[in-house]
């Protein structure tokens, strides 16, 4: 960032330079005005990409809790729609799939150790994006149970340190890429196929 501001103080200076030596006095002010605008353009936009990075900062801290995670896929299944989600059909229909999966963290040394599984999502495996943009083709979850004590309980928006296994039942745009991977916050990993389900 410095660089960029110290390479354009530079350039203003050159230009302004230029314009008092081989100018009127009118064109001097005419170059000036014009400077002055472009640099309020510059100076926004630097500033909306600088707003973004600090934004997206907490979040990437937060994220980096399930960075370069891996995943144990035991089983997807189709499955029922949940009842909120049934004669509801605002972008679509959808199919649903329930996935047994244990998620297993790699260490980090980051602020932020433990993570929550309601904030988990799925994305198609070879779509990317960057920090403050919206996740292509996101793959919502509409149910999160937990493993514990030999059975899967509902979740109830705790953290989690450490491995865990989950049930979650998602919900895939009908015609969504089969093939999956997991998304936290900034952060993908895993891999995870659905397979072809009738309508239901």
């Amino acid at each position: 960032m410095m660089r960029i501001v110290l390479g354009l103080f530079v350039l203003c200076l050159a230009v302004l330079v230029a314009a008092l030596v081989y100018l009127p006095w009118w064109g001097f002010l005419l170059t000036l005005v014009m400077m002055f605008f472009g640099l309020m353009a510059v100076a926004n936009l630097l500033m909306g990409r600088l707003g973004t990075t600090l934004l997206s900062i907490p979040f990437q801290a937060k994220g980096a809790a399930l960075r370069k995670a891996k995943v144990d896929v035991h089983s997807v299944e189709p499955a029922d729609a949940p009842p909120l989600r049934k004669g509801i059909n605002d972008d679509g229909p959808h199919d649903y799939y329930r996935i047994d999966v244990t998620i297993k963290p790699s260490p980090n040394f980051g602020p932020f150790k433990h993570w929550e599984p309601g904030d988990l999502g799925l994305m198609p495996a070879s779509a990317k994006f960057k920090p403050m943009e919206e996740v292509p083709e996101r793959v919502g979850v509409s149910e999160v149970e937990v493993y514990q004590s030999g059975r899967f309980v509902p979740d109830e928006g705790l953290k989690y340190f450490g491995p865990q296994r989950l049930r979650l039942l998602v919900g895939a745009k009908r015609g969504a890429d089969r093939k999956q991977k997991f998304h936290y916050y900034f952060e993908t990993f895993g891999a995870v196929t659905l397979p072809p389900t009738t309508s239901r």
